[in-house]
């Protein structure tokens, strides 16, 4: 049958070398460092995610029912919800440009093209487990639509550790005392934690006010007439008042494109107006095994032929979940109004 699977670079072991072999190059981001990925060998593992976890809400709502709080009943939607993957395409043009490469050259191209874009899906997959990590850290929630199913899953940071500033009295006014505020919401961080949050998560629009806020001008000893700081000066500021540093994330948003509709779709993770304090230890992402892993956990990528219509896919497949363990070592500040 014409595709792709008879050859070696589309067999079990060479495509488990590209997924194995594009890990290494995988970067470390905020949420890793956050929520750690941990691999689990329980197939019941998202099940026992909801039965066992102190600080995950039972809030999920099935539809147009009412939310549901027993978790027995939510436990025995998890093992579809945790599953995750992505696919492409190979057509039968490009089936058919493959068989007919006339020289080594060409066929080697055509083998290439079709290995980039497997190792795209790999990579694009990785996104769905950063993303999962991200809201789950910046949002404190997670929300997923599949299978006319809607889930939505409340991690359980506490009230206290949630604070929005009013229009008029926010980050937007240069006059506020941001540091007056931030040293309020630190303290009150260790108060509950006995330990200082390691970094202050924020958008480049948070950032750019904090740089124009009067008070950090003036602490930071620019010019007369200075009408900003710079985030050099912004962290040595935060540093002299036993601040935490700030981390700016560039990207507040991850895009892939859906199985199901195979729209393009971009997710934000971080609000704009939102700082996210946090320390190691709040959690961890649990990735777990999947019947076409042969019940091993990780990323699995495989390729299968199709006769009607001629084609090829490229799949990617996996489950897992992010859990908060210690949802106290995360605190919200909606810092103005969007």
């Amino acid at each position: 049958m014409p595709g792709i699977t008879h050859l070696e670079e589309f067999q079990q072991p060479a495509l488990r070398a590209l997924v194995d072999e594009s890990e290494q190059d995988a970067p470390i981001s905020f949420a890793d460092r956050f929520l750690p990925t941990e691999n689990v060998f329980s197939r019941n593992f998202a099940g026992d995610i909801i039965k066992t976890n102190n600080f995950l809400a039972g809030y999920i709502g099935k539809g147009s029912e009412p939310p549901t709080v027993d978790r027995n009943e939510i436990a025995s939607y998890m093992g579809e919800i945790a599953q995750f993957g992505l696919q492409d395409i190979v057509t039968y043009s490009e089936i058919e440009a493959l068989h007919e490469a006339q020289n080594n050259a060409r066929y080697q191209d055509a083998i290439d093209r079709i290995t980039v874009r497997a190792v795209d899906i790999v990579d694009a997959t990785r996104r769905l487990i950063q993303l999962a990590k991200a809201e789950a850290l910046c949002k404190g929630e997670l929300s997923t639509n599949r299978n006319k199913i809607k889930f939505d899953f409340d991690f359980g940071i506490p009230a206290e550790n949630k604070v929005a500033l009013t229009g008029g009295n926010d980050f937007s006014s240069p006059d506020f005392d941001i540091l007056g505020f931030l040293e309020e919401q630190v303290q009150a961080y260790s108060d509950l934690n006995r330990r200082l949050p390691e970094t202050m998560l924020m958008s480049r629009q948070v950032l750019q006010m904090m740089l124009k806020n009067e008070q950090i001008i003036a602490e930071a000893g620019r010019s007369e007439g200075s009408n900003r700081a710079s985030q050099a000066n912004l962290n040595n500021v935060l540093q002299e008042f036993g601040l935490p540093s700030i981390e700016v994330v560039l990207d507040r948003a991850i895009t892939y494109k859906d199985n199901e509709t195979s729209d393009t779709l971009s997710n934000e993770f971080l609000p704009v107006n939102r700082i996210v304090m946090a320390s190691s230890g709040a959690g961890k992402y649990l990735l777990g095994p999947t019947l076409e892993n042969n019940f091993q956990p990780g990323i699995l990528l495989t390729a299968e032929d199709k006769k009607k219509p001629v084609m090829s896919v490229v799949e990617t497949v996996g489950a897992g979940f992010p859990v908060l363990e210690n949802p106290f070592l995360v605190k919200h500040l909606d810092v103005f109004t969007p």
